[in-house]
């Protein structure tokens, strides 16, 4: 099975689109094989099924604050799912991701932790940190918000 880095990196090959930014949660593969996760801004995102692989399937994000089209297919036994929007804010979950990264360099002491919690509940990866951390409120507004979380990261390895 490849990683997701690695299938990340077959999806940047075999698509003809610029700006792919891998996005999925750190640590994957905790409850069994995870989804890759990317995210692109568009001018055009809602057509871009042409350019996906046979049998993807295409869907407006709603849920999203911003506009989005979702792209799902799959790829060396793992799903991908690609969200595409003229909105940078779909770049926040590869910001989520680069602070999931860099709690582990910086602090390695709270991965199993964190892969504990996330075995044990439903929860997205940006839930199961900010748990961890004690950081209440919106997930996915705390992870962007890299110099709060770190501190706490920190607070948390030296208590």
């Amino acid at each position: 099975m490849l990683s997701i880095e690695d299938t990340f990196i077959l999806v940047e090959e075999r698509l003809p689109i610029l700006g792919l930014k891998l996005a999925s949660g750190v640590p994957s593969d905790v409850r069994g094989i995870s989804d890759v996760d990317i995210s692109l801004v568009h001018p055009e995102p809602q057509n871009l099924l042409h350019l996906m692989p046979e049998r993807t399937l295409q869907k407006h994000r709603k849920k999203l604050p911003y506009p989005a089209w979702g792209y799902q297919f799959i790829l060396a036994n793992r799903q991908i799912n690609l969200t595409a929007s003229t909105s940078i804010k779909v770049y926040d979950a590869v910001k989520h991701r680069e602070l999931e990264l860099e709690l582990i360099r910086s602090y390695p002491s709270l991965q199993q932790s964190v892969i504990e919690i996330k075995k044990n509940t439903t929860w997205g990866t940006e839930k199961c940190w900010c748990h961890l951390l004690g950081l209440e409120g919106n997930e996915y507004e705390i992870m962007l918000n890299q110099d709060l979380v770190l501190a706490t990261g920190k607070k948390k390895v030296i208590s």
